[in-house]
Order: C-alpha cells, then structure tokens, then sequence
C-alpha cells in the first residue's frame, strides 16, 4: 500500500482530493479498457481501520477516427466524365487536434503519362 499524508485538517476546514489516472498504455494501446480501484481514507495513521473507503472506476477509450459511412460507392460513368462524393471523419477521443493528411497514388498510363485519378479536398 502506498500511503501518502498531504493535509491536515481543523475542525469545519474542507479540502479537494485530486485523483490523477494514468493508464499502462502498453497493455491497453488500440483497447477499450476499464479499471476499478479502492482508494482508503485513513485518519490519524490508523491504517488498519480506514475512516472511508472511494471507490474509483475510469474507462479508457482509445482515440479512434470515424467515418460518416463504412461503404464509399462511386457509381459508374462515361469515360472522362467525374463523379464526386463526400463522407465525414470525426475524431473521436483525441486530448488534441489531430491533422490528417491522405496519400494518393499517381498512376502511369499507356503513354507514359502520370495521372492522379483521385482528388482530396477537405469540406468547408
């Protein structure tokens, strides 16, 4: 047991308790996870026979991007005609900004030309 006196209180005095959770995020990483904990009030050092005992639970989520659809379907068109479609990402459980960047593949055509089929842009 790790044991810790931080304050000492007159009569009437109140105090916040601050609980800091900090995972093991090596056996927790890409996991949804929950822990529980027991955390002893003691008074006077009587160790043996707690005044309270909290009760602590905390579930960690990992941070994870949602997309608005699990299917991107592009309907057929005539040849050099475009089509266009929109899906929505949401970040979702992230502590800070996330900046997402998207790679494209050119492709070579028969004349030796690089194309890039594919165009990105974010929606305003």
């Amino acid at each position: 047991m790790n044991s810790v006196t931080w304050k000492t209180l007159k009569p009437g005095e109140a105090t916040f308790i601050g609980l800091q959770f900090i995972p093991d995020l090596t056996r927790t990483a890409g996991k949804d996870c929950s822990y529980e904990l027991s955390l002893p009030l003691v008074l006077q050092t009587v160790e043996r026979y707690p005044y309270r005992v909290l009760s602590v639970t905390g579930s960690l989520e990992p941070p994870k991007l949602q997309f608005s659809s699990h299917h991107l379907m592009l309907l057929p068109t005539p040849l050099s005609a475009g089509i266009a479609t929109s899906l929505q990402l949401t970040a979702l459980n992230y502590t800070c900004p996330v900046e997402i960047s998207i790679a494209i593949d050119e492709i070579r055509s028969d004349d030796d030309d690089d194309h890039t089929p594919i165009t990105v842009k974010p929606d305003t």
